[in-house]
């Protein structure tokens, strides 16, 4: 999912990442994937010094990805992991698979099953089944 990079510098951003420049302009953004808006943030970039081992202010790297954009991808994908995950109508508790669905009922459910050991025997029955078949 595309974010945006922010170049915070007064100056312009350039460097080359397995193959592929990147050019950033001062006080602008770039769109791009999340995890190369990543490696491109976190990679490290050389400080280049003047003739006097002064630092050279274009070469501060000074970028970040876009908080928003993070914020949004992250809630796609909570809930496109969710649409496939098992759910507890009671709560809404969100299960890995259905063995921990059930145990989950059963632990925190309990009271609002009529008869708790019918419900047992239900649970251990499709267990059973499963791994028959």
């Amino acid at each position: 999912m595309l974010v945006k990079v922010w170049n915070d510098n007064v100056h312009s951003f350039k460097q080359e990442i397995h193959g592929v420049n990147y050019v950033i302009p001062a006080k602008e953004y770039i769109e791009i994937e999340e995890d190369e808006a990543d490696r491109l943030v976190k990679r490290i970039s050389p400080i280049v010094l003047d003739g006097n081992d002064v630092p050279l202010p274009t070469s501060y790297k000074m970028l970040r990805i876009d908080a928003d954009d993070l914020k949004r991808n992250r809630h796609l994908r909570e809930n496109k992991t969710r649409s496939g995950s098992y759910i507890c109508q009671a709560c809404g508790y969100v299960a890995a698979n259905k063995w921990e669905l059930d145990g989950h009922s059963l632990n925190e459910h309990k009271n609002q099953f009529d008869d708790l050991d019918e419900a047992k025997m239900a649970i251990q029955n499709d267990r059973a089944k499963r791994h028959k078949g």
